[in-house]
């Protein structure tokens, strides 16, 4: 030990008071801790990129169903007016064949009455 440098005399009683194995152990634990960090790091930007994700759907759900509801009352607006339409369009020709009838019969008459009466004896 006398012919030591002071760093050897460190080191030798460092490594006999277990304090080189603390140390060894300390840096290991600090380098998993670092890693853990970067790792936890790591794990908070994917959360975060999940919630944007999940919040972007959210609205774009709620728009969906905004959508559909005034969609559907569209939908239920176009099919009023189409049977109303259709309605007066039965209407209108029931009564375009009652005229047809009315006519009809009317001509039939006229026609038997301008027919020359032939006499049979």
């Amino acid at each position: 030990m006398a012919r030591m440098t002071p760093a050897q005399r460190l080191e030798l009683l460092k490594e006999v008071g277990g304090t080189k194995v603390y140390e060894e152990r300390r840096r290991d634990s600090i380098k998993i801790m670092d890693e853990t960090e970067g790792r936890r790091l790591q794990i908070e930007e994917y959360v975060t990129s999940i919630e944007e994700k999940l919040n972007e759907l959210n609205a774009e759900r709620a728009e969906l169903e905004a959508y559909q509801a005034l969609d559907k009352q569209q939908r239920g607006i176009e099919y009023a007016l189409l049977d109303r339409e259709l309605t007066a369009a039965r209407q209108e020709l029931a009564q375009v064949w009652a005229s047809i009838l009315h006519w009809s019969v009317k001509l039939a008459v006229c026609e038997q009455f301008a027919r020359p009466q032939i006499l049979v004896c």
